[in-house]
């Protein structure tokens, strides 16, 4: 066994020791106020937003500027990340919708909270008159 075998072992069995462990922590960086705050991912908060025919142009580029800094900045958020379709041509994957958003939240609370703040109602209230329709996936998602 070389030496790059050996420190490769060692690292890798320092990997699954911490990842063994009862709750694995994680830093997720977040373009608001709570940068690399460690938690414990609980809950992911998915919503796809699909575009009236005649939403205006560069509609879905507004939104994720306004996702990135505005919710992201909510205090129970833990991290943001916005974007949209990839375009896989795929059967099975849906490329209609224009924007996205993923937010990770520790609890429910924080969750709950998120959807009450006046900066997420804000949102909703500058935007939902260009949405044909959302999909929304609320996913536990406790390591």
């Amino acid at each position: 066994m070389n030496l790059f075998m050996i420190l490769t072992t060692v690292n890798m069995y320092k990997f699954y020791k911490c990842a063994s462990s009862v709750r694995m922590k994680y830093l997720c960086p977040n373009q608001g106020n709570n940068i690399n705050r460690q938690i414990t991912m609980a809950i992911l908060h998915s919503v796809y937003f699909y575009l009236k025919e005649d939403a205006p142009s560069g509609l879905a580029d507004k939104m994720k500027s306004d996702i990135l800094t505005d919710l992201a900045a909510i205090n129970t958020v833990r991290s943001m990340h916005a974007g949209g379709p990839l375009g896989v041509d795929r059967d099975v994957v849906d490329n209609d919708y224009a924007m996205s958003i993923q937010a990770f939240f520790e609890d429910r609370d924080g969750l709950n909270s998120y959807q009450q703040d006046p900066v997420h109602l804000s949102f909703v209230g500058k935007y939902k008159q260009y949405w044909d329709h959302i999909k929304v996936f609320d996913t536990h998602t406790n390591v």
